[in-house]
């Protein structure tokens, strides 16, 4: 794959990220208390937070590369924890352009629950060991509602996608 380099929005003319998660510092004239001075060309080097994820120094603070890159080629807007970007391949490391998509919260939440070794297939469902039933609820701002108790998983995982189809968002 080549490595296409692009502005960053709200930083063109002095960094770009590319296709393959590199973010590059352009080079500029930069000014400070003492004048004036060239600032050269150079791929900034990335470093590993302690969640995983990578992120670099820009002039205003530190950013997570992730980030920078769907913002670049993905038209990612943040807006706080509204739209996510998610690691397809969940390889935090991987800040590929073509590995990198847009997610709900709520979505990017589901996707997690599929991962790791839950009791349900379904987002929102359990298993209640002490009643031997399955248990649907789903958190609406905040704040959980139970929907019910089902003998049928799948029965339980439409009381959840019910619910869902019904918040005003």
């Amino acid at each position: 794959m080549k490595e296409i380099y692009k502005d960053i929005p709200t930083y063109e003319g002095m960094y770009k990220a590319s296709s393959l998660g590199n973010i590059k510092s352009l080079s500029r004239v930069v000014t400070n208390k003492r004048g004036f001075y060239n600032l050269k060309e150079k791929i900034l080097k990335p470093h590993k937070r302690p969640d995983g994820y990578l992120h670099v120094s820009l002039n205003e603070g530190c950013f997570l590369v992730h980030i920078l890159v769907a913002m670049t080629f993905i038209n990612h807007k943040p807006n706080g924890r509204k739209i996510m970007v998610d690691h397809i391949d969940e390889n935090k490391s991987n800040n590929k352009a073509d590995n990198l998509q847009l997610l709900t919260n709520r979505q990017n939440v589901a996707k997690s629950n599929l991962l790791r070794n839950t009791s349900s297939k379904h987002t929102g469902v359990c298993w209640d060991k002490s009643r031997n039933k399955w248990v649907a609820q789903i958190k609406i701002n905040g704040k959980r509602k139970y929907l019910g108790r089902f003998t049928n998983e799948l029965e339980a995982g439409k009381a959840y996608q019910t619910a869902l189809k019904n918040i005003d968002i």
